[in-house]
């Protein structure tokens, strides 16, 4: 019997849960994309580099945890939109938690693209990066916008 790709995304996030990381490779396709801000490299491409990123959020917490809260899957099967709050623990025992979507693009039975979308800014050093990334974006529009003519 073939799974929804619903039923696949969550088993995936299973063993997210489990730190189980060869089953989450499992779930994607050689050349896949996952993006998520919480990473240092928040835009992550095939199998190595999503393995070293998962691996990365798989030592910096104690416990990962996902209470769902709804699932859409689009008209044609190949996307799911899964809307949940993160149930996280950190190191130090601190609950992590903050409302998330995680969209699922699949290519057959496997993920192709995943991108996390968040309702706030990334905190800590992540977030300083990210805003002397934009800063840096920024500068560059205002250069070419005034120092071009």
């Amino acid at each position: 019997m073939v799974e929804t790709n619903t039923a696949l995304a969550l088993r995936s996030m299973e063993c997210v849960e489990a730190k189980d990381l060869d089953g989450v490779m499992a779930f994607f396709t050689e050349d896949a994309v996952f993006f998520d801000p919480h990473y240092p490299k928040n835009r992550m491409q095939g199998h190595v580099e999503i393995a070293d990123g998962i691996r990365w959020g798989f030592n910096g917490l104690k416990k990962l945890g996902f209470d769902i809260i709804e699932t859409y899957e689009s008209t044609d099967g190949k996307g799911v939109v899964v809307s949940m709050r993160t149930a996280h623990e950190l190191p130090n025992g601190k609950p992590l938690s903050f409302p998330q979507l995680l969209v699922f693009e699949f290519e057959g039975q496997l993920i192709k693209s995943l991108q996390a979308y968040v309702q706030y800014e990334p905190h800590g050093v992540v977030g300083v990066i990210l805003k002397i990334e934009r800063l840096k974006a920024a500068l560059v529009c205002w250069r070419k916008k005034y120092l071009s003519r």
